[in-house]
């Protein structure tokens, strides 16, 4: 059970590696757009602006989502072969208003169906090279395309209406509640395997129009590395070292890299104190995602970091939400991690200088 888990995440993980690109240009133009005052073209043949331009040109490339998703996880599964009906999946279920939901699971679908038929199906040598050009695409995209119409295209599109009139629907205490928690997960290994489950969830929730879980990803992105940094700065305030020199250096490194949404900084960091990081971190995205859920702040750009902030909807939500976030996480630092001996301070860093000299001999020489 958990190797089958495993299979279908990193297939999911192979889609949104070449999703991402999509995701980040379209949402950057409709932010661009909006900015400069442009709205969707609905009818071409009148005149239109630049910015008007940009906004249709971003929600153009939305609306590809489903078909990526869909069309890379049955690349994933059956490699060339899987594309093509993989993207008509993704086709269908946009059209039916499936979503992103719907195409991850036409994506699955048709992967393991392209798959079933490489090793199963067999023709005369004639047909061979037909396979991969036209059989497979022709038969797969018929049968599941078919079954994705009449049987499992309407019950998605009903779970994915429910999911988000249950989300527009919570009251205000709610809003901070799931909001909090939705913080804590997204961010809670540091964009880690877990984290990109509530992530992807907000990326399919973005395409259809629900932009309140894409702005904890943001904000919730940029807050460990920022608040990390925060906790380093109070504990100079009150004289209590937290952090050996080695940290200290990796704390100017992980920063700049946090205020472009880049986590991962502050792994190196968290791994010499993990509980106790892992409490405060997780304190401090969680405050910041109650902050951006309670107050409806929404982003409609996935990524970017602390440069898409003017393009939320509640931009100064979105800054209070970071500052929050961060101070939690800096005063709680201060509050539970040990201080730092002026011995331990100097002979970890000696000794990181010592595996750093020893690395260039080897055990011959």
């Amino acid at each position: 059970m958990k190797k089958a888990l495993n299979e279908l995440k990193r297939h999911a993980l192979t889609a949104i590696s070449y999703m991402l690109p999509l995701v980040v240009a379209s949402g950057l133009l409709i932010a661009i757009g909006n900015l400069l005052g442009g709205e969707v073209i609905e009818d071409y043949t009148q005149p239109f602006t630049i910015a008007s331009s940009l906004t249709s040109l971003g929600v153009m490339g939305m609306e590809l989502l489903p078909a990526f998703i869909s069309g890379y996880i049955a690349y994933s599964i059956a490699e060339r072969p899987g594309i093509a009906p993989g993207f008509l999946m993704g086709l269908i279920a946009n059209a039916l208003g499936a979503g992103f939901l719907g195409g991850m699971i036409g994506g699955y679908l048709v992967g393991y169906f392209v798959l079933w038929m490489r090793k199963t199906w067999k023709v005369p040598k004639w047909a061979e090279g037909l396979m991969p050009m036209m059989i497979i695409p022709t038969i797969s995209s018929l049968v599941v395309g078919l079954f994705m119409f009449f049987v499992i295209g309407v019950p998605i599109t009903w779970l994915t209406d429910q999911l988000i009139n249950f989300l527009e629907s919570l009251d205000e205490s709610s809003r901070g509640v799931y909001g909090f928690i939705f913080g804590v997960l997204g961010h809670i290994d540091y964009g880690g395997p877990i984290s990109k489950v509530p992530n992807l969830f907000a990326d399919g929730l973005l395409l259809e129009g629900v932009l309140g879980p894409e702005a904890i990803k943001v904000i919730g992105g940029i807050v460990p590395p920022v608040g990390i940094t925060f906790g380093w700065l109070f504990s100079k305030a009150v004289n209590k070292r937290i952090y050996t020199k080695v940290e200290e250096d990796a704390i100017k490194v992980a920063f700049p890299m946090g205020l472009t949404m880049i986590t991962e900084g502050v792994i190196p960091i968290a791994m010499n104190d993990l509980l106790r990081t892992l409490l405060a971190t997780g304190m401090g995205t969680g405050v910041a995602g109650a902050i951006n859920f309670y107050f409806r702040n929404g982003s409609p750009v996935p990524s970017g970091g602390v440069f898409v902030i003017p393009a939320m909807t509640k931009p100064l939500v979105a800054v209070s939400a970071l500052l929050a976030g961060s101070i939690v996480i800096g005063l709680v630092l201060v509050l539970i991690k040990k201080r730092i001996t002026d011995e331990e301070y100097e002979s970890l860093q000696n000794q990181e200088e010592e595996e750093t000299d020893l690395s260039g001999f080897s055990i011959e020489g």
